[in-house]
């Protein structure tokens, strides 16, 4: 589902195939390239931020308009004003959680190395370790 008019950045000349979204005005438009979508006008939908799963920055140029574009969890996508204030604020609470998801991921990954001891073996315990490893043995020759 989508909210606010969204259109294919790719060649304007191919056939156009449209989609109203119910009850919001919301076009997409498919101009033949895959995966780069314009929004052409904003939309006024706020949704709370917990729904909002990403967004993409659509600077002017090669759409007609400058938008933040929203990716709900739900999978709806809505057009944004990028000055309007929800929109920063929906912005930056997505970045805060994907700064503490990335903290969270480099925490568990990180490499934890045991301290070496720092306890003499004393006497007694190089004796055994020599004892163990064969080395420290007087080696016995028996001859026959």
């Amino acid at each position: 589902m989508v909210d606010g008019p969204l259109v294919d950045a790719g060649d304007r000349g191919k056939a156009e195939h449209h989609a109203i979204s119910l009850g919001k005005v919301g076009i997409l438009i498919d101009h033949g390239m895959v995966g780069q979508w314009c929004c052409m006008q904003w939309s006024t939908t706020k949704v709370p931020t917990n729904r909002i799963a990403n967004y993409t920055i659509q600077p002017e140029g090669v759409c007609p308009v400058s938008a933040i574009i929203f990716r709900t969890t739900r999978g709806k996508t809505i057009c944004s004003d990028p000055d309007n204030g929800w929109t920063e604020r929906a912005m930056k609470k997505v970045d805060e959680e994907k700064k503490k998801l990335q903290q969270n991921e480099d925490e568990s990954t990180s490499d934890i190395t045991p301290a070496a001891s720092t306890m003499s073996k004393g006497r007694k315990g190089r004796k055994r370790q020599r004892q163990r490893s064969g080395r420290g043995k007087k080696r016995q020759n028996k001859r026959v």
